[in-house]
């Protein structure tokens, strides 16, 4: 699988500032491993909300992702362009509904938390996971990137996002949370 970018794509990135296009490609690499999407045995519909350049959307494409960035940044969404991945401008906050969208996703991914220590930032983070639990197809799956800092350990984390999924299936493997729709 070749997982390289053409010259072009590696000048138009580093035009709007990106830079390590390599290790961003092994990062993503491992997310989709950490996340198993590579054994996927049918097409998966997928959607990203906010988690940045999408060099994770760009590596599951070669596992047959069809993949949506919703992000308002305009560099994001320049990258987006380049990586061959359809990008949404939008801006995305817990008071206000996430853009329509021609379907129900099987993997939903906010895969770039920047919490600090903001309690009500991780409330409103919580509630806007909750909006996108609701676009899942049933058995779909909503991962997390949530910094191991932020909760202390694993029951914490559960514990907390329970208070959203409280009927969803929630595990998490080392900082990524997994809710499972049912």
């Amino acid at each position: 699988m070749n997982l390289s970018l053409s010259e072009k794509q590696m000048a138009a990135l580093g035009a709007i500032g990106e830079k390590d296009f390599d290790h961003q490609i092994g990062i993503g690499l491992s997310r989709v491993l950490d996340l198993g999407i590579q054994h996927s045995r049918t097409k998966l519909w997928c959607l990203d909300i906010c988690s940045g350049v999408p060099y994770f959307a760009f590596v599951a494409a070669k596992y047959d992702c069809d993949f949506i960035v919703i992000d308002q940044d305009e560099r994001v969404r320049q990258a987006a362009s380049v990586l061959g991945v359809l990008s949404v401008n939008h801006t995305v906050s817990w008071t206000d509904p996430l853009p329509h969208l021609p379907h129900r996703f099987d993997v939903i991914t906010m895969l770039n938390v920047d919490l600090g220590s903001n309690i009500r930032r991780a409330n409103d983070y919580g509630m806007i996971a909750s909006k996108a639990f609701n676009l899942l197809n049933p058995g779909g799956q909503l991962f997390v990137l949530f910094p191991d800092n932020y909760l202390n350990n694993i029951l914490e984390r559960t514990a907390w996002w329970k208070r959203f999924f409280p009927s969803a299936k929630i595990e998490t493997p080392k900082n990524i949370v997994r809710i499972q729709a049912r």
